[in-house]
């Protein structure tokens, strides 16, 4: 289903993913101007949903996904201050961004350039390209064991563009079955 650009699709609408019945293998909410503030996407365990692009909904600010066929998750251009992947333990393919440290307000729960927690075992690519707010700090908290330290098969990493990263320090247990690293214009 392919639902972006829709103006009117709200958090509410895609909320009905839950409905008995309703059995989406891809579902493309990309650029929706009415999907704002938190989003929660709990799919029962035997849902196929398998690929999510919610890239360029800019006012969304929160996504909580427990999708355990997942495999594609795609929230770039949003301005994401909190991303929780809890249950998606197919996860493969990450691409997304975090929001401008102006975005995450004080209190908010999140250091501002802090990278949003998710945990995907199965992760082999995430790209992070472009993120205007990924620096030295969110980029160490993201390599380390809360974020994709703790996705053991990630062997593809996209950091290139991101304007305030100047150093990267990669963990001795990412560094051995990483195999393409793009670090270029930073």
């Amino acid at each position: 289903l392919d639902v972006s650009g829709c103006p009117a699709i709200t958090s509410a609408a895609l909320r009905g993913l839950h409905a008995p019945g309703v059995a989406l293998r891809s579902l493309r909410a990309a650029n929706l101007p009415a999907l704002a503030g938190d989003l929660a996407l709990l799919l029962p365990h035997a849902h196929p949903l398998e690929e999510l692009d919610l890239g360029g909904c800019a006012r969304l600010s929160s996504l909580l996904v427990n999708a355990p066929r997942l495999r594609d998750l795609k929230v770039r251009g949003c301005r994401l201050e909190r991303l929780l992947a809890g249950d998606c333990p197919s996860l493969s393919a990450f691409t997304g961004g975090l929001a401008p440290p102006a975005a995450n307000p004080a209190g908010a729960g999140a250091r501002p350039g802090t990278p949003p927690p998710f945990f995907a075992p199965l992760l082999r690519e995430a790209e992070l390209r472009g993120c205007a707010s990924l620096g030295d700090a969110a980029a160490r908290a993201l390599l380390l064991s809360d974020g994709l330290g703790r996705a053991p098969r990630l062997e593809r990493l996209d950091l290139a563009s991101a304007a305030l990263l100047t150093a990267l320090e990669l963990p001795c247990e990412l560094a051995p079955r990483l195999e393409r690293l793009d670090v270029s214009g930073c």
